[in-house]
């Protein structure tokens, strides 16, 4: 009986070490992260002077800014079928935020930049004022 659950559980993660693999073949043939997602990339690129890419791997991308103790970034991680975007905020001021998007993987990235911008505008003014 244990035999049986070993196999199948090495089984299961067998397919799924496959399946990231294909994954990644598959980005790379699109041109890797910074291509296949160029749009995007771009975009968070010419948010700040100082934004540049941080980390780079066959199925994500880092794009962030550091200044005056404070640090802003875009993580872009491509997951079987969609595109995660993860934005952190870290500044002394306002403390440390997050929100995270998922969108289908060929969604059109001006669709995604306008979806995102219009949230970040949503959630600074809920919750990054300056009380004075």
């Amino acid at each position: 009986m244990w035999v049986f659950i070993i196999a199948i559980i090495l089984y299961v993660m067998f397919r799924f070490f496959r399946d990231v693999e294909k994954q990644k073949r598959k980005i790379e043939i699109e041109g890797g992260m910074r291509v296949k997602y160029s749009t995007l990339v771009n975009y968070f690129l010419t948010g700040h002077q100082n934004c540049k890419v941080h980390q780079e791997t066959a199925d994500s991308i880092l794009v962030g800014a550091i200044s005056y103790g404070s640090q802003t970034s875009f993580e872009l991680v491509q997951t079987f079928g969609s595109i995660t975007i993860v934005w952190r905020s870290e500044t002394p001021m306002f403390g440390n935020h997050k929100l995270e998007w998922q969108f289908p993987e060929y969604t059109n990235q001006e669709k995604i930049i306008n979806q995102i911008n219009s949230e970040l505008e949503d959630y600074y003014a809920d919750n990054l004022q300056m009380n004075i």
